[in-house]
């Protein structure tokens, strides 16, 4: 009776895998690639760029220009994040049939991140410097052992992430041609350290202290774009140490992946219950020995 039980389980269980992996209805799946190019121009180049990467009729051109200039070094390439995620295309809503069904969101998507970071650690908190305790006596203010401008002691450390970083979600529609994209892009490069004068000690001397300074290039958006065209997401004026503008540019690519890149592999161990069973061999008649 245990044996039968465990036959039929195994048997259900194998239906059950089955229809997971070929009667289930499934959407197709596609490669995308999503790609940032920061490129820092000067002022005057913007002027004109920037038009031109904005306007979807002039954006392949505007395209080729700035691509050309980073090849003949009229501009900087910053840096130029990728990432990739497989997705599966979203369906469309059937109005004539009268149901609904939902698009997906990107929201619901894997995140995929690409970044190319460097730590700069630096203190944030200090320790004046102190006079020495002598037991028994008082040091008066104008007869210092040691004057206060000596260096401060750090007792507290920050860390700041340096460098380009993407972050991006994306659904596909419309066979491929239409992209649904959650974006953060970012930059984030060290300006200089800022020298700051520190209090003046009894003696009237003045110490100096150092802070680095940042300047962070940010994008959060969410958008729909037409796979293949360059988008223009951001655009940044940094005014020091020398003006210029950064451009992120955004390219969204989308591969579709053939029907049997869909289906699971069948594990060693469940194939012998998901593969269709064997067709035994029919023995030809045998001919009566005379």
């Amino acid at each position: 009776m245990r044996t039968r039980l465990v036959i039929i389980g195994v048997v259900i269980l194998g239906g059950i895998l089955r229809w997971r992996a070929w009667g289930a209805p499934e959407s197709p799946i596609a490669n995308v690639r999503l790609d940032v190019q920061m490129v820092s121009v000067s002022v005057a180049d913007s002027l004109s760029l920037v038009p031109a990467l904005r306007e979807a009729r002039t954006a392949a051109a505007g395209w080729d220009r700035l691509q050309g200039m980073v090849a003949s070094g009229q501009a900087e390439l910053i840096d130029w994040p990728v990432v990739w995620s497989r997705v599966a295309i979203a369906e469309k809503r059937d109005r004539e049939a009268g149901e609904a069904k939902p698009v997906s969101d990107p929201a619901e998507r894997d995140r995929s991140v690409s970044e190319n970071i460097e730590e700069l650690r630096y203190p944030s908190e200090f320790d004046p410097p102190t006079e020495p305790q002598t037991f028994g006596m008082v040091v008066e203010p104008k007869k210092l052992v040691r004057p206060g401008w000596e260096k401060f002691l750090p007792n507290a450390y920050e860390t700041r992430n340096t460098g380009p970083s993407l972050e991006a979600r994306a659904c596909v529609e419309d066979e491929g041609r239409i992209l649904s994209i959650n974006l953060v892009a970012q930059h984030v490069h060290l300006l200089r350290f800022d020298r700051w004068q520190k209090q003046a000690a009894p003696l009237g001397i003045a110490g100096i202290g150092v802070e680095p300074e940042f300047i962070t290039s940010k994008v959060t958006t969410s958008l729909r774009v037409r796979a293949g065209q360059p988008t223009l997401v951001h655009v940044c004026v940094i005014p020091n140490p020398q003006p210029h503008v950064e451009l992120f540019v955004l390219h969204a690519r989308v591969t579709l992946l053939p029907p049997e890149a869909m289906t699971p592999p069948i594990p060693p161990s469940l194939s012998p219950y998901l593969s269709p069973p064997p067709v035994p061999e029919i023995p030809p008649p045998s001919t009566p020995v005379k």
